[in-house]
């Protein structure tokens, strides 16, 4: 299972490296994979208090990619790398309070004007995300079961450990 940290931050989730991201390395805070790259489940440490109680700093939490999205459930939010600011993560974990448009998948159309609408607990707030800058969206199911092994791995990695058909 691909065990990367994230912090559960309004501003941003980093990837898995071998060393913490830090603002003058923001090449390290983007990852080169995909949503769908990758095994069906992984799970992602999470880091900072924007989403307490529901999710605690360092918790592993469990995303399966094939699950169904309904609008109350906590997602992971790929962002385009492109439309990732310098200096800020390209994946954010916060609660779907609009999910996207009927018909419309992601990656989305680039000159959509639709947007989701996400919320975080601590403090409280809500805001839209264009359709636009999204990759993807990735269902929570929670913290990671106890019994559940996890291992770090890179990009590279993962690319490698889970090849696309």
């Amino acid at each position: 299972m691909l065990n990367v940290p994230v912090p559960a931050s309004a501003t941003a989730l980093p990837i898995a490296r071998a060393f913490p991201p830090s603002p003058t390395r923001p090449e390290h805070l983007r990852t080169t994979l995909m949503p769908w790259d990758g095994p069906q489940r992984y799970s992602m440490v999470c880091s900072g208090l924007c989403m307490e109680p529901e999710i605690h700093d360092g918790a592993p939490m469990l995303f399966d990619r094939a699950a169904a999205i309904r609008v109350g459930d906590i997602v992971a939010v790929w962002f385009r790398p492109e439309c990732t600011p310098p200096g800020s993560h390209q994946i954010i974990v916060k609660r779907l309070v609009r999910g996207l448009p009927e018909g419309m998948t992601l990656p989305g159309n680039r000159s959509s004007s639709a947007s989701i609408r996400v919320a975080m607990r601590n403090p409280r707030a809500e805001w839209d995300i264009p359709v636009r800058r999204l990759l993807g969206l990735v269902r929570c199911l929670g913290p990671v079961p106890a019994d559940i092994a996890r291992i770090s791995m890179s990009d590279d990695q993962v690319r490698a450990a889970f090849p696309r058909s």
